[in-house]
């Protein structure tokens, strides 16, 4: 008996046992099932959200490719009625401004044929004018002619005889007038002889004027000369000095013209009967080479 209770025992324990493993085996089973569920759910429902999400990004796409195209399409509208616009207002303008060129060449072309006839019966008149003032002129010239001709012959014959008596007057008067230039010419050498010898004799006295430079102005050799001009130079300052002399009868302007330390004595001698001008007492020069070599620099 008490083997049997305990086959029977173990028998419901094992019974036991087993249901215990079916039912836990079937709880995880079930528990496994439900998990895959939720996974399997979970990715369709990702799955779905991608697809929708793609769906949605391409309707996205395809709305803003198509709204992208209408604004192109609307944009191109609008440029292709701006440009025929523009082409229609173009077309306006230039038909205007042709026919106000057309109005403007047909009324300078009226206007040209207005002033061309005008010009025309005013030039007509001018030369109707002209030949009657020449036919007017010819007539008047005509008989003046004649009067000049008439008058000419009796003052030809006038004048004749006043000729023959002023010829006469006339080779007497040159017969002394030239007795008397020849006089004049004469005279005028003689003077001028006089005048000459008068300055040389003056020019000679002035040579010896009283100042201490001027005593130096007699004839000098090369190097006396050389000298003068080295003192010059020593005793006056770069440039042009000039001084005043009243000399023996005329006035005497002495210019002394240093140059790089190198000197040259100018004067300019006054008579009331002419000047003249000389260089280092030496050289007699005209009044152009005195005044462009004595000038100032500055």
């Amino acid at each position: 008996m008490r083997i049997e209770a305990e086959a029977k025992r173990r028998a419901e324990f094992e019974a036991k046992l087993r249901a215990e493993t079916e039912a836990k085996a079937k709880a995880d089973a079930e528990e496994r099932l439900r998990r895959e569920n939720e996974i399997k759910a979970k990715k369709e429902a990702e799955i779905k959200a991608r697809i929708d999400a793609e769906l949605k990004a391409k309707a996205d796409a395809e709305l803003k490719a198509k709204l992208a195209a209408e604004e192109r399409t609307r944009k191109e509208a609008e440029e292709q009625a701006r440009i025929e616009a523009e082409a229609r207002r173009r077309a306006e303008l230039e038909a205007k401004l042709k026919a106000e060129a057309i109005a403007k060449l047909k009324a300078d072309q009226e206007a040209k044929v207005k002033a061309e006839a005008e010009a025309k019966a005013k030039a007509e008149e001018i030369v109707r004018k002209r030949i009657e003032e020449q036919a007017r002129i010819k007539a008047e010239a005509e008989a003046k002619v004649k009067a000049a001709i008439e008058a000419k012959q009796a003052a030809e014959a006038k004048a004749k005889a006043e000729l023959e008596s002023r010829m006469k007057v006339f080779a007497d008067a040159k017969a002394k007038a030239e007795a008397d230039a020849k006089a004049k010419a004469e005279a005028e050498a003689k003077a001028r002889a006089e005048a000459e010898a008068k300055r040389k004799e003056e020019m000679a006295k002035n040579t010896t004027s009283t100042t201490a430079d001027t005593k130096a102005q007699r004839k000098r050799t090369a190097e006396e000369k050389e000298q003068f001009l080295s003192e010059l130079a020593a005793k006056y300052p770069e440039g042009v000095t000039i001084e005043n002399i009243d000399g023996v009868n005329c006035k005497i302007q002495r210019v002394i013209v240093v140059r790089n330390h190198k000197a040259n004595e100018y004067k300019k001698i006054i008579y009331n009967y002419g000047t003249f001008y000389k260089r280092n007492d030496d050289d007699d020069i005209t009044e152009f080479t005195f005044r462009n070599e004595t000038k100032s620099d500055k």
